[in-house]
């Protein structure tokens, strides 16, 4: 089923391409194209193109009754038994590490405790009784309509950062190995999330502003005051921690 699927796509991508193709030529500009836009369903039918009918036909009786070539396990069948005990067990969750390429093997009781203790500190945290997500999502709608009546995104970009199914963000922590008593590195998730489509939008659009950034990596010292002062007025200096 999954292979019929991909199929399709790639038969729905080459029709779409013959019935676009003098219009992408008349608007080869990147400025002509949107990417904040909800994306279409449409699907030209058969018969505009006899070639491309018969390419097509052809992919898809060829493709579908392929016998897939058996691959070769690059792993052993001891190793791959152990691999699939690991997937079935509970009591561990295995994360790669906050820093570095590792992985990390982790009890699950440690886990949950650990995102619990970041979580009950009131300082950053709060516990609300319900999701807040739709109403957040509404709030965000609102704002959208006003950027849109203001002629600062069109109809198209806006009902994209419109489009959404709220969900709200999801909270966990990979460890920090490299410090001592390997603390969770919190995350939240904002796949779903009603801003989610708005970061899209933001990252692309200050992509074209800092192309030329200077900074200092593993600074281990303080930047001398001399060179803030008699920095350009047109420079901004800032710190962060990733």
């Amino acid at each position: 089923m999954k292979s019929k699927s991909k199929i399709y796509d790639l038969i729905r991508r080459l029709r779409l391409h013959e019935y676009f193709y003098e219009n992408d030529n008349n608007n080869s500009s990147d400025d002509s194209h949107n990417p904040f836009r909800v994306k279409s369903t449409y699907t030209p039918h058969p018969g505009r193109e006899a070639s491309l009918d018969a390419f097509c036909n052809t992919i898809e009786q060829q493709l579908l009754n392929a016998r897939p070539t058996k691959v070769r396990d690059n792993l052993t069948k001891r190793e791959r038994r152990a691999l699939k005990r690991l997937i079935r067990r509970e009591d561990i969750i295995i994360k790669p590490a906050d820093k570095g390429s590792g992985t990390v093997v982790m009890d699950m009781y440690w886990c949950e405790n650990e995102c619990l203790r970041q979580l009950n500190d009131i300082q950053f945290y709060e516990k609300i009784d319900n999701d807040t997500s739709p109403l957040t999502h509404e709030c965000v709608k609102k704002y959208i309509s006003g950027l849109q009546f203001d002629e600062m995104i069109d109809d198209e970009t806006a009902k994209y950062l419109k489009e959404n199914s709220p969900k709200p963000g999801r909270f966990y922590t990979i460890p920090k190995i490299h410090k001592q008593g390997h603390p969770g590195r919190p995350i939240v998730s904002s796949n779903s999330h009603p801003t989610e489509h708005i970061s899209q939008f933001v990252e692309d659009h200050l992509k074209k502003l800092v192309k030329k950034t200077s900074f200092l990596h593993k600074r281990h010292h303080p930047v001398p005051r001399q060179t803030l002062q008699h920095r350009p007025t047109t420079q901004w200096c800032f710190t962060c921690n990733t």
